[in-house]
């Protein structure tokens, strides 16, 4: 029988093949830790957004019951629950060098708190399941009336309420 040699290029060939296997095999099994494959649940999210300096239309055009859509996805976020408004401050600095904090006239803070059905996991809250809510992240949303961007102050679960 006559003794046959293995080429380089076939070695590297056959190394390329048996790592895109396991590079698939990696990308589609699912890993998942001590769990029992459950690592999410669906809750009662209620969450508080900030909106600053913004118009009195602005104000006016939220409304406790008014259902949110998130800006970039057109999906449901929640519905209002409660609304806030205050004067908005901004610093301004005076003659002798010192800064104070002095309302600016025609501008509002207002802050909303939102009520929705998502999905809590270990990696975040969801909001419908498909949106990512952050504490610290913007987020632009519409109602039928208005488009504001906000900043996500708070996040709780509403089973921590009850």
């Amino acid at each position: 029988m006559k003794k046959r040699k293995i080429n380089p290029i076939d070695l590297g060939v056959i190394i390329v093949l048996i790592l895109l296997v396991v590079a698939v095999v990696f990308k589609y099994k699912k890993f998942n830790a001590d769990d029992g494959g459950v690592t999410s649940k669906v809750d009662k999210i209620i969450y508080e957004m900030s909106f600053t300096g913004v118009r009195d239309y602005t104000t006016d055009a939220f409304e406790s019951g008014d259902t949110v859509y998130d800006s970039q996805t057109n999906v449901a976020i929640g519905k209002i629950t409660e609304k806030n408004i205050e004067s908005s401050k901004e610093y301004e600095f005076m003659e002798n060098g010192k800064a104070v904090k002095a309302e600016v006239p025609g501008k509002y803070d207002l802050k909303l708190k939102i009520e929705t059905e998502g999905m809590i996991n270990t990696s975040g809250y969801y909001a419908n399941k498909t949106v990512e809510l952050k504490v610290g992240s913007e987020k632009t949303i519409e109602t039928k009336y208005v488009k504001s961007t906000g900043r996500i102050t708070s996040i709780e679960s509403g089973s921590q309420n009850k």
